[in-house]
């Protein structure tokens, strides 16, 4: 089976938003199949504009595909947090799927249900964010973003007027100088062996 005609027939889409956001109503039917690679919640703090947040972030696989989901907890008392956004994401173009799960779905383990939904979603480059306004005290819906790339950490961001930053799980291709490394390292030990 094609991978796009797979991935179309998973998502069931109850609506676009406004930001081209795909609201996503059921993740545990919809990815039944896939399976939990990894998993990180990272405390972003900023000590100079005092900006404490959390971000669960989580890959999960068919073995073809890779979804990446993403939640933000604000535990500021007094600020409003206005943009998360992760850099240096592998596979991003037009076709990449951007969304949040809908109030109504399941959650993964480690994730909370609900939450505050984006207003908009976009992709720059290799950077994609989503903007929403996340009050005190408060957490954003599992925001969700699609790569043909496997996982490893990457930089996340979090907007409120000021920026503060840590690591999440995101999509990368390996650098050719490690896979050459890695192969002259395999050829080596072949050799050496013989």
């Amino acid at each position: 089976m094609r991978q796009i005609f797979v991935l179309a027939t998973l998502l069931i889409v109850s609506h676009l938003s406004v930001g081209g956001l795909v609201e996503i109503n059921d993740f545990s039917g919809q990815y039944a199949g896939y399976v939990q690679e990894d998993n990180l919640q990272v405390p972003f703090t900023d000590n100079v504009n005092l900006l404490y947040t959390f971000v669960h972030s989580a890959a999960y696989t068919n073995g073809e595909n890779f979804v990446y989901l993403y939640q933000v907890t604000n535990m500021n008392f007094t600020k409003v947090l206005h943009r998360f956004s992760a850099a240096d994401f592998d596979g991003l173009n037009s076709g990449t799927v951007m969304g949040y799960l809908s109030e109504d779905s399941a959650v993964p383990l480690g994730f909370l249900a609900g939450g505050i939904e984006p207003v908009s979603g976009d992709i720059y480059g290799k950077t994609f964010g989503f903007s929403f306004e996340l009050l005190p005290m408060r957490f954003s819906t599992v925001l969700l973003v699609e790569s043909p790339y496997a996982p490893s950490v990457i930089t996340g961001y979090l907007q409120n007027g000021g920026q503060s930053w840590g690591d999440v799980l995101g999509a990368t291709i390996p650098e050719p100088t490690s896979i050459g490394l890695f192969l002259a390292g395999a050829l080596f030990a072949r050799r050496k062996r013989r």
